[in-house]
């Protein structure tokens, strides 16, 4: 059935099934996602928004433009009101009743419930689709959600949807029912006629049974039902003992029996000639023949092919408040991000204080010398000076990257609501991707690594210069954005349905082991070496390294060894042009917005539809 209710709702694919889909005699318009309402199994809301402001947020992108906000505060308020949500759509002294999530308290399910069905009512749409609304419910809150859409449905919304295993409080709200079995209708017509209609084919309910469990036994071949209906031609205890013999064989040719009874019976029933199906299937005929004859008066009866109501600017707006919203009462992720990066800036500070030119200074760190030992002598202080700081921008690097891991959760967490939103036409993925893009990156990349820079420039003892102190915040500021890129494309690629940090951390790893650091690319097979040029790492290590590194020696001590200038030789570094400055940048820049394009890209080829 549900598969059913996504075909009537336009979330299945068309090119899987056939036939047409009609209605009142005239194919669907193409904009027919945006008139209808959808309300998924698992409820798609944004947990750190209060009822009201989840309203309001569907109303500021699905109303047009030409709605006025006062006129929508007012669809609004009606809609809490019709849903009885007017006692949890605000704050409560001065304490917000948030929607809740996995995380964070906040309403109960039914108000959950509720609150997604109040998301699609404010468009008043016409036909509303519920997959199993009642899940996760408990039988008050489950009978509470369906005397709702019993009340819709008596104001002319027209109900369709699926529901598993209804109490009896529920069943009796039911007008008319629909059973299939295999694909194949076995009653359809008044439920207060279903009981007598298996009465006449031969199944009593039995006592204090819920009729529509009763009608899933029957038509699922449940063996207790079978018994009950049999109990009278054979003994219980011999019928246990035939059925434990060979079961599979006698359930398979059970449930084909019991299929071909109740699809004979409902054929034969005074229900389904009263349908006068000749005369509807002659109906049908006529329409679609006019359909195919007058294809072209149908599409103008069509509403726009767009469904969407307003403008990117708009779109983008919305989405940017709520989830700032979402930051702002979330602050975790910022908070804990941003004293991260301050007591690593303190840590690498403290042991990198103010690296010294003078030879004890410069020789006395040997775990970074010691990579690059092919270059030391007792007396190359200035040489160990450039390895020292190289293995300073490496930690960094390398930190950077792990902070980095923490931008995997953003497309991951927020999927079900984007394939939600964007079945609906809520929003193109475009502002969408836009909107969430910004606000991650200014308070968990950017404000972070402004205050790691700040700490650790001048701590370390970097050259006070405003230029290169500018010139270094970019380079981390790139590299976060390059790393965040990486995480944000395979999180969206793989989504929930593989272990993304494992992968994102296999990606790092490749791109820091050609990043020059450790081995020198030169070496490496030539079917191996393009790898260095998808290596953020190789370009960040080139662009802090030509930044920090004296080119020529002023070391007083001693200058018998290599300078400045035989490290970046070493290590093919081009230090001479202001291109040879930039370059590294904008690598840095060009990885950022190629791994964006390519979330983008796959963030389109999410499917929205089955």
């Amino acid at each position: 059935m549900a598969t059913l209710l996504d075909i009537l709702a336009g979330r299945k694919n068309k090119e899987n099934f056939s036939g047409k889909l009609l209605i009142e005699g005239l194919p669907p318009p193409d904009n027919f996602k945006c008139t209808v309402g959808y309300v998924a199994q698992n409820d798609a809301l944004m947990g750190t928004l209060t009822v009201r402001e989840n309203l309001e947020f569907s109303a500021a992108l699905r109303l047009p433009s030409s709605v006025y906000n006062a006129e929508r505060r007012k669809i609004v308020e009606h809609v809490i009101n019709e849903l009885g949500l007017h006692h949890c759509a605000d704050a409560k002294m001065l304490l917000l009743t948030l929607v809740g999530n996995k995380f964070i308290p906040g309403v109960s399910g039914g108000e959950r419930k509720r609150t997604c069905i109040g998301m699609e009512l404010i468009i008043s749409p016409k036909i509303l689709f519920l997959d199993e609304p009642t899940t996760g419910l408990d039988a008050n809150a489950a009978s509470a959600v369906m005397l709702l859409l019993k009340g819709l449905a008596l104001k002319g919304t027209t109900i369709v949807f699926t529901i598993y295993q209804p109490r009896y409080s529920i069943y009796r709200l039911f007008d008319h029912l629909t059973l299939l079995s295999r694909g194949e209708t076995v009653y359809h017509g008044p439920a207060v006629n279903a009981l007598d209609f298996f009465h006449n084919i031969g199944y009593d309910i039995q006592d204090h049974n819920n009729p529509a469990d009763f009608f899933l036994d029957v038509i699922n071949g449940d063996i207790s039902t079978f018994y009950a209906n049999n109990a009278n031609k054979c003994d219980a205890v011999l019928y246990v003992e035939e059925m434990l013999s060979d079961i599979a064989e006698r359930l398979e040719k059970q449930d084909e029996l019991v299929h071909i009874k109740l699809v004979d019976g409902y054929k034969k029933s005074p229900i389904y000639s009263n349908m006068s199906i000749h005369r509807l299937h002659d109906t049908l005929k006529k329409v679609l023949f006019d359909y195919e004859q007058n294809s072209r008066e149908v599409t103008d009866l069509k509403q726009q092919r767009s469904g969407f109501t307003n403008g990117f600017i708009q779109r983008f707006g919305v989405i940017a408040a709520a989830t700032l919203k979402n930051n702002l009462r979330n602050p975790m992720g910022f908070i804990s991000q941003a004293a991260a990066m301050t007591i690593f800036a303190c840590v690498v500070g403290a042991i990198y204080w103010q690296i010294q030119t003078d030879c004890k200074s410069g020789l006395q760190n040997r775990k970074v010398i010691v990579l690059h030992s092919s270059f030391v002598t007792p007396k190359q202080s200035n040489l160990a000076k450039v390895f020292l700081k190289v293995g300073v921008f490496f930690l960094i690097l390398m930190y950077l990257t792990l902070m980095n891991l923490s931008a995997i959760d953003l497309f991951i967490s927020e999927r079900p609501i984007l394939v939600h939103e964007s079945a609906c036409r809520i929003h193109k993925v475009f502002s969408y991707f836009f909107a969430f893009i910004i606000c991650d990156v200014i308070p968990n990349r950017l404000i972070p690594d402004v205050i790691f820079t700040v700490i650790a420039y001048f701590m370390i003892g970097f050259d006070k210069d405003v230029e290169k102190f500018f010139f270094f915040l970019l380079t981390i500021f790139l590299f976060s954005m390059a790393g965040a890129g990486v995480a944000y494309f395979f999180s969206s690629a793989f989504g929930p349905y593989a272990n993304t940090n494992l992968v994102v951390a296999v990606v790092f790893v490749i791109m820091l082991v050609f990043g020059g650091f450790f081995v020198n690319t030169d070496s490496v097979p030539d079917w191996l070496e393009w790898i260095k040029w998808i290596s953020i790492f190789r370009y960040g290590l080139k662009a802090t390294t030509n930044f920090g590194i004296d080119k020529e020696c002023h070391n007083p001590c001693s200058c018998n060894g290599p300078s400045g200038n035989d490290y970046l030789k070493s290590q093919d570094i081009a230090y001479v042009t202001v291109w040879d400055k930039w370059q590294n940048i904008v690598a840095l820049g060009v990885m950022s917005l190629l791994f964006f394009l390519l979330t983008f890209i796959v963030l389109l080829r999410v499917k929205k539809i089955k």
